[in-house]
């Protein structure tokens, strides 16, 4: 599995968070550590570390992570999952087991968005509905049956500029996505789901 933690913060240092990814995912993982950064000799940049030790940093501004992501492409299988995940390390355990729950149901790409209470798994759900729950969020989560199937929606959404709020976001690859029918599933709060 290709997994990208963002942002994962000064807790979790690169061997640390790889041997903590692997005890709670329980695969075998390459991990990106993402970061965002405004250094002071420019514009807010990303920092992309692997667990290989190498490192890529990007010289202008990214518009979306969907961007910084597809830097990945020499160091990620494209036949592999992805995931990517953007949750405080206390709920990675939670958002595995969702996934450990929805991966079999064939779905191509599955979210988990934080929260606390009852949860479902919803799969195959109206599109536009999926759209209103992401509508500016990013989810904890966000796995992908290929790291392939990310990187193509990633390009199309980049070549037509398809931007959300000026960003290319997961709303961006989402919109993407329903035009090539996968299959998506969700895990939210009964309620969120409800609204949706």
């Amino acid at each position: 599995m290709n997994l990208i933690v963002l942002n994962p913060g000064d807790v979790h240092r690169d061997a640390a968070l790889v041997e903590t990814l692997v005890g709670t995912t329980h695969y075998p993982l390459r991990v990106c550590r993402m970061t965002q950064a405004v250094g002071p000799d420019g514009p807010p940049h990303w920092t992309l570390t692997f667990s290989d030790d190498s490192t890529i940093r990007t010289q202008i501004e990214p518009e979306g992570m969907l961007c910084a992501t597809l830097l990945t492409t020499d160091h990620f299988e494209a036949a592999d999952e992805l995931t990517i995940l953007n949750a405080d390390s206390t709920l990675w355990p939670t958002h595995f087991e969702r996934l450990a729950d929805a991966r079999t149901e064939g779905i191509d790409v599955f979210l988990s968005f934080e929260g606390d209470g009852p949860s479902k798994l919803v799969l195959e759900p109206d599109h536009a509905s999926v759209l209103r729950l992401a509508h500016g969020r990013t989810p904890g989560m966000a796995w992908y049956r290929s790291t392939r199937l990310f990187y193509e929606s990633a390009q199309q959404v980049i070549r037509k500029d398809a931007r959300w709020n000026g960003q290319y976001t997961i709303d961006c690859l989402l919109r993407q996505l329903a035009l090539h029918d996968a299959r998506i599933g969700f895990h939210a709060r009964c309620n969120e789901a409800a609204a949706a």
